[in-house]
C-alpha cells in the first residue's frame, strides 16, 4: 500500500484532475471513482486503478512531459489511470466514446508496446474489481474493510512469507549438508 496519507477521489478531485490536465474524463470513469468500489483499496496509488487525485495528476503530468529519450511525451488523449508498481500503466483513450483501456509497456506508446485491454472502461473496470476482490479475499483481506485493515493483513502476510523463505532456505541448507556428509 501507498505510504502517503492519500484520501479517496471526490467529485471535486475529478474536476481538479481535468483542470490540471486539460482533459474531460468520461462519465464511466467518474461513476467508478466516486466512491471507489473497493473500500479496502480507497486512496491507493499502487494498483492498476489509482484512487489518489494528487498522484494521478503528478503521474499524468510527468508522462506528458517526457523527453524522446524517455519514450516521448504522452499525447493529451491518453490518461493513465494507474499502474501496479511495475512501470506499465493502464490508460484510457479519451478520444474513444467509451474510453477504451490500454496496457502500456513501461509507459512506451510505440507500436507493439501497447495492448488493448478492453473496448470500454466500464466493462474493463467491472472485471478488474471482481478480480481485485477475489485476490484480496484469497490473501485474507476484506475488500469492504478499511485501507488500514488491508495494510495490517498485507504486513502480516509479508512477515509470514519472509519466515517461509527463511525456513525453506534452512531446510535446503540442511539437505545439502546431509547430502555432502553422505556422499
Amino acid at each position: 500500500m501507498s505510504g502517503s496519507a492519500a484520501r479517496p477521489v471526490t467529485a471535486d478531485d475529478i474536476a481538479r484532475i481535468e483542470a490540471a490536465l486539460g482533459v474531460s474524463l468520461p462519465e464511466s470513469y467518474r461513476r467508478t471513482m466516486v466512491p471507489y468500489p473497493v473500500p479496502a483499496a480507497a486512496g491507493n496509488a499502487e494498483l492498476a486503478l489509482w484512487d489518489d487525485a494528487d498522484r494521478l495528476i503528478e503521474y499524468n503530468v510527468r508522462l506528458r512531459r517526457r523527453t524522446p529519450g524517455e519514450g516521448g511525451p504522452w499525447p493529451p488523449h491518453f490518461y493513465a489511470v494507474g499502474h501496479p508498481q511495475d512501470g506499465s500503466p493502464c490508460a484510457i483513450d479519451l478520444r474513444s466514446p467509451d474510453a477504451s483501456v490500454w496496457w502500456v509497456d513501461h509507459a512506451n506508446l510505440d507500436e507493439g508496446r501497447m495492448v488493448r485491454e478492453g473496448d470500454a472502461f466500464a466493462a474493463w473496470v467491472e472485471t478488474y474489481f471482481r478480480e481485485l476482490r477475489e485476490e484480496m479475499e484469497g490473501e485474507g483481506v476484506d475488500p469492504d474493510g478499511s485501507p488500514a485493515q488491508r495494510a495490517a493483513v498485507e504486513a502480516k502476510n509479508a512477515r509470514r512469507g519472509w519466515l517461509g523463505c527463511v525456513a525453506t532456505a534452512a531446510l535446503l541448507g540442511a539437505l545439502v549438508a546431509l547430502l555432502k556428509w553422505l556422499f
